[in-house]
């Protein structure tokens, strides 16, 4: 493989590590210094231990425009350009800039080495960390974070609330941002220290990321919400039947600002129904196995991006969330009141 494909294949990973923005000046950059490629945006380090012939900064946008569409192709280098020719004829040259690179602080971290399982429920974690309502987290972006801590896995946006259970067992505090998240996979390494968290992706990869102060982050407070619901909230219907019906539901919600369902539960039978003056509703009936009455409203959008291998819990005397049960993993999401 040669420096140019080299460079090819890195470019997902950096990606992470870019900004389309002016300031930093570095940011719509990556780096080579002969040793390493990097990029920094002031909030993601990448940093992978491979050598480029040419030393200096190149547009990660323009690079990635160009190398994205190239199969065959030749290059060499001098001390200003990158000159590329591909098979069609095209010939390309791009500057190398000489920008100064960012000086990141290298930190030691203890390290622990993910399972398949717990990947997957960070990754489920991490859709709790784009809000419903984007102002619930304007201002505090302690909640756009994954904690990792005591063996759980846990996430809020103040509506929605994630809780799993993990495989591995480390006694340290690790913090993610949903960047990061997106290159979690089975043994893949994590760490936290001070305001840094690393994920170490093989021996030549590293993702360094600051994070907030996680003080303000409601840990404990989300700990006891969930041990008070799992005896408190009782069991109504699978969310794959919830999930179902709504599907048939939703064209029905065509262009309404809100896409919400009422489920309306009575004697063992829950009504789901849906829609708008202008397009009409659609109403379906299925077996419930609760007795017990209630009227709830749900907002479609809370449930994007929640696996279906759920069960829907409601406290009747507790209508303005409801919870949902799931097997090493357990949110709670509010009602909609509008």
């Amino acid at each position: 493989m040669n420096d140019l494909e080299l460079l090819k294949e890195s470019l997902p990973l950096l990606k992470v590590g870019v900004r389309n923005s002016d300031y930093p000046q570095y940011a719509q950059y990556i780096f080579s210094d002969g040793k390493t490629i990097q990029a920094f945006n002031s909030d993601i380090h990448v940093l992978i231990d491979a050598s480029l012939e040419f030393v200096g900064a190149l547009n990660y946008f323009v690079v990635s425009g160009i190398l994205s569409k190239l199969n065959e192709f030749t290059y060499h280098s001098d001390a200003t350009n990158l000159y590329i020719v591909d098979d069609k004829g095209y010939k390309y040259e791009i500057p190398i800039e000489q920008i100064p690179s960012p000086n990141i602080a290298q930190t030691d971290f203890e390290y622990t080495t993910l399972t398949h399982i717990d990947s997957e429920l960070i990754k489920e974690a991490s859709v709790i960390t784009t809000p419903i309502v984007k102002k619930d987290v304007i201002g505090n972006r302690v909640y756009s974070y994954v904690m990792i801590r005591d063996g759980y896995v846990v996430a809020t946006d103040r509506g929605r609330a994630f809780l799993g259970q993990l495989q591995t067992k480390n006694n340290s505090i690790s913090v993610l941002d949903r960047n990061s998240v997106a290159l979690i996979e089975e043994g893949v390494e994590i760490g936290t220290k001070n305001y840094f968290s690393s994920l170490k992706l093989g021996e030549s990869i590293k993702i360094l990321s600051t994070i907030d102060d996680m003080t303000l982050f409601p840990y404990i407070k989300l700990l006891k919400l969930f041990e008070s619901s799992r005896d408190s909230y009782k069991p109504v219907c699978s969310l794959s039947v919830l999930i179902d019906v709504i599907k048939t539901i939703t064209p029905v919600l065509f262009k309404e600002k809100m896409k919400v369902v009422s489920l309306h539960n009575k004697n063992n039978e829950l009504e789901i129904s849906g829609g708008s003056i202008v397009n009409g509703t659609i109403t379906k009936t299925v077996p419930s196995d609760m007795e017990e009455g209630f009227r709830l409203n749900i907002d479609l959008n809370s449930l994007k991006g929640i696996k279906q291998d759920k069960f829907l819990c409601v406290n009747p005397g507790m209508l303005d969330r409801f919870y949902l049960s799931g097997d090493g993993s357990e949110l709670i999401i509010r009602t909609y009141n509008g």
